[in-house]
């Protein structure tokens, strides 16, 4: 199978979507296959051979049809894969990510945050902080959510084994600090909901970031964030 683009990963299940799909498909290929990485990471591109060294498989194809950056998005969406920021380093097996669902259905049967899955999580918290640490142009409503994440990510730190507890913890390690450090105000907190009980103190809501929107500036105002005590 050859390609330009690292879409493939043969560390989980996915060797075993991708077998099936390209049986499906009747695509033949090598039940033993080799990874790039045998071969430091060397990308071979289909569009850079001539059609008559191209399997026959693959040299009926059209131009568009043999491009990478058109083909792997469709094996990308086929197998429901999703991409992981560079700055994220984590890795969660099938396993893993069922046992982390059965946890959050069973402690939040009917929050809205359990018929997510955990990896979209982690990736919108992630995703939050770096918003944060450059400019957040959202609302307080919208803030507050986005806080509420890492209620959910708290969660299942707090249920889950040790090892899964302490693998999580270290994914989210980095974001976390990040957005400690960009917190002011430390001594005033936002009210956090009642809806997840917790029994780590949650740092997240004790003060605010410090490069505020408009929006969330205003809001601030209204709900007197800024006042002094009297």
């Amino acid at each position: 199978f050859y390609s330009e683009e690292k879409v493939l990963t043969f560390f989980t299940d996915n060797h075993l979507l991708l077998s099936n799909y390209l049986h499906r498909h009747d695509v033949p290929y090598d039940e033993e296959l080799i990874l790039t990485s045998d071969f430091g990471h060397d990308h071979l591109s289909l569009l850079g051979f001539p059609r008559e060294q191209l399997p026959p498989e693959l040299a009926r194809l059209s131009h568009s049809e043999l491009d990478a950056a058109l083909f792997c998005q469709d094996i990308v969406e086929a197998l429901e894969m999703y991409q992981v920021e560079e700055g994220l380093s984590f890795f969660l097996t099938r396993k893993e990510q069922e046992e982390i669902a059965a946890l959050m259905k069973a402690a939040l049967p009917n929050h809205e945050f359990a018929e997510i899955e955990f990896g979209s999580l982690l990736l919108d918290w992630s995703d939050f902080v770096t918003e944060c640490e450059n400019l957040f142009e959202g609302d307080l409503w919208e803030y507050k959510q986005c806080l509420r994440i890492r209620d959910a990510i708290q969660l299942v730190i707090e249920i889950a084994p040790p090892e899964l507890s302490a693998k999580i913890l270290s994914i989210v390690r980095e974001p976390d600090q990040t957005f400690s450090a960009i917190l002011t105000d430390r001594r005033k907190r936002l009210d956090a909901p009642d809806e997840i009980t917790l029994r780590q103190e949650r740092f997240w809501y004790q003060g605010m970031v410090t490069r505020q929107g408009t929006v969330l500036r205003r809001d601030l105002i209204r709900n007197g964030w800024f006042k002094r005590p009297s």
